[in-house]
Formats: C-alpha cells, structure tokens, sequence
C-alpha cells in the first residue's frame, strides 16, 4: 500500500498535472509503487537463518529426551518469525544491495514506462515519474523527443529535488514543485497546438 500520499495529495498532484499539461503538447505520467519487487529471496535467506539458529538452540538447550516433534515445531516458529522479520520495511531494505536495488528499480520504471505507452506520444514527449517507496528510490524517464532537449544533468536534479522533499517530509509539495518545473520546460520545447489532446491519464 503507498504510504507517501493521501487521496487529498493524489487530488492536487493530479490537478497539477491537468493543468500543467495545458501550456504544453508533452505529457507526464506519476507512478507510485510500494516496491519495484517483491524480493522474496530476503525472506527465504532470513527465513532459513531463523530455521539454522531454531534448530542449533534446541540442540544446545533442550533435553535429548525431547521428541523429534517439538524441534520440528521449534524449527516452524522459528521460520515463520524470521520470515515476517524479514517482510518489515525498514529491515528488507536494511538486507538490500544497493546494486540490486539501482537494478530492479530502474527495470521497473523502463518496464512501465512501455507497458503505459509512454513511448507512443506523438512528439516522443512522454515523461514518467517513478517513486519506489520500499527502496527510497525515484527514477524520472524520458522520452528522446525531451530528452535530447535537456539531457541527463536536468532529470538527475529533479529526481534529486523530488528526493529531497520525500526525505524532508514534504512529498507532495516536493512533487507538486517538480512538476511544475518539468512543465515549464515542456512548454519551452513543446508549447501545446492547435490540437492539443491529453494523449495518457493523469490519475496516478
């Protein structure tokens, strides 16, 4: 579940958006996921060294007369605890690299990117802003129809900027600031027609 913003937030980034997109022919897209991956194989790793350290204090503490079936349990609880362990935020990303993370993150913001058609603007003008809430991580990517217009140095800058506020609690207006930005330099490059559909939803 996305923690960052309320449905107020979503209203006014949304309607940042809508009007944003208004002075310019580009279009931009806000995904919000609570993770890029699920990640799972920090919970068997986690899960497997509760099920080591279960099994190593029953045989260090526990009567030799005990049955088969009580380190069996012992060895069940054990797993189970280390596997809910592992699923709280602050300790998944704890066991995280910060390699897979840059990876997995930034396959999902390409892969989404595409899935939502991003790709298929009529300028090549399409921008999605990406945010991972589990890694703390933002990826803005771009068309080449903006891209090449502004070039990587400005989209480090705002995904730094789009950080800053997160980090400073001040998401949506952090958000709100950065889109605006983003608009400005649109309408720039890309001042709206005389047709000027909205090529891709707005609604987050």
């Amino acid at each position: 579940m996305v923690t960052l913003f309320t449905e107020s937030d979503l209203k006014v980034i949304e309607e940042t958006i809508r009007r944003v997109e208004t002075h310019t022919s580009g279009e931009i897209v806000l995904l919000v996921r609570p993770s890029s991956d699920p990640y799972t194989l920090i919970n068997w790793a986690v899960a497997t060294a509760g099920w080591a350290l279960a099994s190593s204090l029953f045989l260090l503490c526990a009567s030799w007369h005990l049955s088969v079936y009580a380190l069996l349990g012992w060895q069940l609880v054990a797993t189970l605890s280390f596997w809910f362990i592992a699923d709280i935020p602050r300790v998944k990303r704890s066991l995280l690299s910060a390699q897979m993370v840059r990876y997995r993150v930034h396959r999902e913001a390409m892969a989404n990117f595409l899935i939502r058609g991003l790709h298929h603007t009529k300028e090549h003008t399409g921008i999605l802003i990406y945010i991972s809430e589990l890694e703390h991580q933002v990826e803005i990517v771009a068309d080449k129809g903006i891209h090449t217009k502004v070039g990587d140095a400005y989209w480090l800058a705002r995904v730094a900027d789009i950080a800053g506020s997160i980090r400073a609690g001040k998401s949506r207006e952090g958000l709100v600031a950065t889109i605006e930005l983003i608009g400005v330099e649109l309408a720039k490059h890309f001042p709206p027609g005389s047709d000027n559909p909205n090529e891709l939803p707005n609604r987050m």
